[in-house]
C-alpha cells in the first residue's frame, strides 16, 4: 500500500499534487498500523503466577488463564532466523498442557530468560536445553 503511494507520485512525475500526498500519508499510516499491530502484542504484555493460576494479556490480547497444575512441561527451540550465523537466532520456550496442547510460548526475543526461567521455577517445571530443529 505504501509502495502503491509511492508509485503514484513517481509516476506522476513534476510535483506532487496535495491530492497525491494526501494519498501517500493515508496509506502510509494504514500501512504503519499493520505492520505495528502484531508487534504492538507484546508491549507491556505480562505474564503472571498467582493462586494457582497463569495469566497472560498483552495489549490487544485478550486476558487468557490457565491452571498451573494444567502445565506440566516447557519445550524450548531455536527459532532459526540468521541461517549460517548464530547472531540473531533466539529461543522459544512453549509452556505445554497436560492434554498435549500449547498454553502459551515465551521466547527470548521478547522476554528475559530470567523471567521465563522464574515462571517455570514457580511451575514447578525444569527448563531443558533447547533443541537445534
Amino acid at each position: 500500500m505504501v509502495l502503491a503511494g509511492c508509485n503514484l507520485i513517481v509516476l506522476a512525475g513534476g510535483q506532487a499534487s496535495r491530492d497525491s500526498i494526501g494519498y501517500l500519508v493515508g496509506w502510509g499510516l494504514v500501512g504503519l498500523v499493520i505492520l505495528a499491530t502484531p508487534i504492538a502484542n507484546f508491549i507491556n504484555a505480562e505474564v503472571s503466577l498467582a493462586n494457582g493460576l497463569v495469566t497472560k494479556r498483552g495489549v490487544f490480547r485478550t486476558v487468557h488463564r490457565w491452571n498451573a497444575s494444567d502445565i506440566n512441561r516447557i519445550h524450548p527451540y531455536v527459532r532459526w532466523m540468521s541461517g549460517d550465523s548464530d547472531f540473531i537466532d533466539y529461543v522459544v520456550y512453549r509452556f505445554m498442557l497436560s492434554s498435549g496442547g500449547i498454553a502459551f510460548t515465551l521466547s527470548q526475543a521478547w522476554w528475559r530468560t530470567s523471567d521465563i526461567q522464574a515462571l517455570a521455577a514457580g511451575l514447578n517445571l525444569l527448563v531443558p536445553t533447547p533443541s537445534r530443529s
